[in-house]
C-alpha cells in the first residue's frame, strides 16, 4: 500500500491579504500578527516634578518628560500619579502611574504596576497607541533616579520580551 501525506489547507495572510495555503495553523493569528507590531520602549526621558511644597514633602498630580524612545524618536510626556505626595528628599512613587508619550506623529499610554517595596523600579505594560502604534504592544521595567545634586530626575525604560 503507498502511503501519501496529504497537506491540510489553512488560511495564511501574504502581503495584507488571507489566502488558502498549507503553511500555518491558525487564520484568526495569522491575520492578528499581519497587523500586530512589536513597540520596542528601550529608552531614556528626563523631567523635573513641580508641585506644591509642604513642610513634610509636597504634592504632585502630574510631571513632563522628555527624552528618547526606539521606537518612537525624541518624545515629550507626562506622568499621571496615582499617589500624587512625595516626601522631602524621596522619588516620586509611580506605583500605578500612568505615562503618556508623544512623538512626532504618535502617541503611546503605558501603564505601570505597583511596586511592592517602593523600590525604584516599576514594571509596565503598553495599553493604547495611536497611528502605527494602534495595534502595538509591549512591556519593560522603568528605573527612576536623582541627578546628583539637583531635583532633575532621570527614568531609563527597558524593553522585555514576553
Amino acid at each position: 500500500m503507498i502511503r501519501s501525506k496529504r497537506a491540510v489547507l489553512q488560511m495564511e495572510c501574504l502581503e495584507s491579504k488571507v489566502l488558502l495555503s498549507t503553511g500555518m495553523a491558525d487564520p484568526a493569528r495569522a491575520v492578528h500578527m499581519s497587523m500586530v507590531r512589536r513597540f520596542d520602549s528601550g529608552g531614556r526621558l528626563e523631567g523635573t516634578p513641580n508641585g506644591v511644597s509642604s513642610p513634610h514633602g509636597y504634592t504632585i498630580a502630574t510631571f513632563d518628560v522628555f527624552g528618547n524612545v526606539k521606537s518612537m524618536g525624541p518624545v515629550s510626556g507626562e506622568f499621571l500619579l496615582a499617589d500624587s505626595f512625595v516626601p522631602h528628599r524621596k522619588l516620586p512613587n509611580l506605583s500605578n502611574a500612568k505615562l503618556i508619550l508623544s512623538g512626532h506623529i504618535n502617541s503611546v499610554e503605558l501603564q505601570l504596576a505597583a511596586s511592592p517595596s517602593h523600590a525604584n523600579v516599576y514594571h509596565y505594560k503598553m495599553v493604547a497607541g495611536t497611528g502605527a502604534f494602534q495595534t502595538a504592544f509591549g512591556a519593560g521595567v522603568l528605573t527612576i533616579r536623582a541627578t546628583p545634586g539637583s531635583l532633575n530626575l532621570t527614568i531609563r525604560l527597558h524593553e522585555t520580551r514576553g
